[in-house]
């Protein structure tokens, strides 16, 4: 549900409409990415693939992302976020389809990865369009909305993955995706953004004339890869981690990795109504990802049941929705130009796309070596890490 306009707002004729079905299309899209996260037990009990391979499949999704996110951003800067949503929603259906009719798993990696190019289309062309619809007025709320569309399609995706495929068969599960994504597809030709969304309504001088990032647009993209592969490296692996150290039933540990991936949303809306009351961003950002370490090391040094690792879980994931909250909204006050934010959407989405490919195999690579216990480390470190960098982003030009 967005959030709630202000009269401030509503006086805007800000098109939440427009901005809630421009939303569903990230969600759509990431839910492909919880797809097989939800499947992992179910996909090493069927096929045999180590856990470092079902993680790899998993996070698969992110690989021209995190090839050519940056290219991405002029394309969609020079043809058109709806025209870039619609071509990425179409071949979103077309992979589904082809997942489910893969002979074996190299056919399944293929599509897969064809699959990451619609990902990729989605997720620039739709903040890029969701900031020129909202406009200055809107900007932070509409930000604070499209920074859920990966925990809330995440938990989609993981959510309805394993039952659909113990009921009927795995394959179930890409085909359910590629009906839904023609289904969007087709209402997505209907979508007539106005002509004003095109317009440039948030100028800013922090890039160059040519819309060029900024160094502090480096940082903050560098920051927020760093948040990406924590928190997807986490979620990713979380229904393993259940099934294997305590022992869970894959349906069971899947809803728990969506009630954990949905816990992000609320911190989300806390993001939207600290930034309203004035609360300095940096510092907000920071907040949302040191906290959230201390909650991977209790989930997985500390837990000794299950309902104390998920709590956790879902504790890191609650503070941790403050962070994208924030740096996404940081994108169009550093950028200059509607190109600009198109390319600073798509330096995020390199970093966010390279640090979620990395994250699931990185993490459960060093699980395999040293026990589960070194997901903690890894995930504290490196949440350190991102809040040093979104700092630093706010000390250069």
């Amino acid at each position: 549900m967005p959030p709630v306009p202000s009269p401030a707002l509503s006086a805007t004729r800000v098109p939440w409409p427009q901005i809630v079905f421009v939303y569903g299309l990230g969600v759509l899209a990431a839910a492909t990415l919880g797809r097989f996260a939800g499947l992992i037990p179910l996909l090493q009990r069927e096929l045999g693939l180590s856990l470092t391979l079902a993680a790899g499949l998993t996070s698969l999704i992110e690989a021209s992302g995190a090839l050519f996110g940056f290219v991405a951003g002029m394309a969609v800067g020079r043809i058109g976020a709806r025209a870039s949503l619609i071509a990425g929603t179409a071949i979103l259906a077309v992979a589904g389809a082809g997942q489910a009719l893969a002979g074996d798993a190299g056919a399944l990696m293929g599509w897969r990865a064809a699959e990451s190019l619609g990902y990729l289309a989605i997720t620039v062309a739709a903040p890029t369009l969701i900031t020129a619809l909202a406009g200055r007025a809107g900007r932070d709320a509409a930000m604070a909305l499209w920074s859920t569309f990966v925990p809330v399609g995440l938990a989609i995706g993981t959510a309805l993955a394993a039952p659909l495929a113990e009921a009927l068969s795995w394959r179930a599960v890409p085909l359910a995706g590629a009906a839904a994504a023609l289904l969007l597809t087709v209402a997505g030709l209907r979508l007539r953004p106005p002509a004003a969304a095109g317009a440039d309504r948030s100028p800013a001088p922090a890039a160059g004339a040519d819309g060029a990032p900024s160094p502090a647009l480096w940082l903050t993209a560098f920051g927020f890869g760093l948040y990406a592969l924590v928190g997807v490296g986490v979620l990713a692996l979380t229904p393993g981690f259940l099934v294997d150290r305590f022992g869970l039933d894959a349906t069971a540990a899947g809803l728990a990795a969506a009630v954990a991936s949905l816990a992000n949303i609320p911190g989300s809306m806390v993001a939207a109504t600290a930034l309203a009351r004035g609360v300095p961003p940096l510092r907000l950002a920071a907040f949302g990802l040191v906290v959230p370490g201390a909650f991977a090391l209790a989930a997985f040094i500390g837990a000794g049941q299950w309902m104390t690792a998920a709590a956790a879980i879902v504790g890191l994931n609650a503070v941790a929705g403050i962070a994208p909250a924030v740096l996404f909204g940081r994108i169009p006050v550093l950028a200059k130009g509607p190109r600009g934010v198109a390319l600073g959407n798509g330096l995020i989405a390199q970093f966010g796309a390279s640090g979620s490919m990395i994250g699931p195999p990185l993490i459960a690579a060093a699980v395999s070596f040293a026990g589960w216990w070194v997901a903690g480390l890894i995930a504290a470190a490196l949440s350190l890490l991102a809040a040093l960098a979104v700092l630093a982003s706010g000390r250069v030009r």
